[in-house]
């Protein structure tokens, strides 16, 4: 991943784009959360969903074709996108988590299966809040700097890259720990551990409804 352009008066963008694999009940072996090479962009992707407290996932916001070969029962994609201006001493983010409906895809048979699609459309969505957990924290992590536009664009990156590389582990555990949505205390867990997150970091909560 790299950083394009400079710091002043110039946007400095990137984007993380993540799939993760759910769980559908039963006995079917799904594989881990996938990270596709991160792709530099300073736009969110067209036809996204971003995250919101108040707009949870559906499973009509799945629209890819399943993957019928897959083990997995559906695919949630995400992009985290970054983009950073300073104006004179001025620095101004907007950091942002968008679930991809064009790259997430769920097979019709999860769909009949109450109250397993349920519990795997759960499991989805807290793929989806973890993502804005890191969001959140890259936010703090910019908002906390003194002088921020002093410094170069590299060490701004060097900042906030850690925390991508954290989000991909934490849904990769995430997956192992609940077993991808199948053990309930697993995803209780994590579904308390996420929620507690965003309350912790609601001071750096932007809400698009």
């Amino acid at each position: 991943m790299r950083l394009g352009g400079a710091l002043t008066r110039a946007a400095i963008a990137w984007s993380v784009a993540l799939a993760s694999a759910c769980a559908s009940g039963g006995n079917v072996h799904l594989p881990g959360s996938v990270a596709p090479r991160p792709e530099v962009t300073d736009k969110v992707p067209p036809m996204s969903i971003l995250w919101s407290a108040t707009r949870r996932l559906t499973w009509a916001d799945f629209q890819a074709p399943p993957q019928m070969t897959s083990e997995a029962a559906a695919i949630t994609a995400y992009a985290i996108t970054y983009e950073a201006t300073c104006d004179g001493s001025s620095l101004s983010a907007r950091i942002v988590s968008a679930f991809l409906p064009e790259q997430s895809w769920v097979k019709p048979a999860l769909l009949i299966r109450s109250p397993q699609s349920d519990n795997a459309l759960n499991h989805e969505q807290t793929h989806f809040d973890l993502s804005e957990v890191s969001v959140r924290r890259m936010r703090k992590k910019l908002k906390d700097l003194d002088n921020p536009c002093r410094r170069p664009p590299d060490d701004l990156y060097a900042l906030v890259d850690p925390i991508i590389s954290e989000d991909g582990e934490a849904q990769r555990r995430y997956d192992l720990e609940s077993s991808h949505g199948r053990d309930a205390a697993g995803q209780a867990k994590w579904d308390a551990t996420v929620a507690r997150d965003l309350r912790a970091l609601a001071k750096y909560a932007w809400d698009f409804r």
